[in-house]
């Protein structure tokens, strides 16, 4: 960058420039493809930035902190299962272990860059409201083996649920209700907690006013589950 006016600005300036070139305005997001047996980006493209970093080595060294640090990178699984396919714990450990061993892999491929990652979101799968198949136990063992993986950084991590139900109250048709616990917080995770059992005991209210018939038992076994995960976490 020796010959370049770009050198000539100051540091606050560039940084400046930098910000505006690498903020992505959505999350980073990577999806795990069983069948690919790897992270695929949501991307149509590169990302934001990308570009820049390989201008030349001043200019990456200066930028790419910024990228990881102002992003939000997610990593959406189906550790736990999604709304088709609720998995047994037996079935949850195996695709644990593969799943944050790719994990790791993908942290330990972003180098020294991952120490500056501020947000980290985990997707998991679903928890379904209805049948309590998934356990808050095995919650709890996922989120463990996931905190140890991401101990390379310091980021702020966020799992992520997918609550799903259906109990004849929504015709039919399953319904999902993202349920993101950051993990460094209580209070933050009891507050999302509320959150979602609100908006579910809003649409049940509706209905047994509608069928006259009440699964509130339901509901009060999920409400449950999700304090004793928090129990668990904090």
């Amino acid at each position: 960058m020796e010959r370049s006016p770009f050198e000539k600005l100051s540091a606050e300036l560039r940084n400046t420039i930098y910000a505006m070139v690498v903020y992505e305005p959505c999350e980073i997001r990577f999806d795990w493809r069983e069948a690919d047996d790897a992270w695929v980006t949501s991307e149509p493209g590169p990302l934001r930035g990308s570009g820049l970093t390989e201008t030349c080595k001043q200019i990456r060294e200066e930028c790419l902190p910024m990228m990881f640090s102002m992003n939000c990178f997610t990593f959406r699984t189906s550790i736990l299962g999604d709304s088709e396919e609720l998995l047994d714990e037996q079935n949850v450990v195996g695709r644990l272990s593969l799943v944050t061993n790719k994990l790791k892999t993908a942290l330990n491929s972003m180098g020294r860059g991952v120490a500056d990652i501020r947000t980290i979101e985990i997707g998991l799968g679903c928890w379904n409201l209805i049948d309590g198949s998934m356990r808050e136990i095995i919650m709890y063992g996922t989120i463990t083996k996931l905190k140890q993986v991401l101990s390379v950084t310091e980021a702020n991590v966020v799992a992520v649920f997918e609550v799903v139900w259906d109990a004849g109250w929504t015709g039919g048709e399953y319904k999902l209700l993202d349920l993101a616990l950051p993990l460094s917080n209580r209070e933050r995770a009891e507050h999302e907690v509320r959150r979602v059992l609100y908006s579910i005991r809003k649409e049940l209210k509706s209905y047994i006013k509608r069928s006259g018939h009440d699964p509130t038992s339901n509901l009060d076994y999920f409400e449950a589950c999700l304090y004793d995960l928090l129990d668990l976490l904090y």
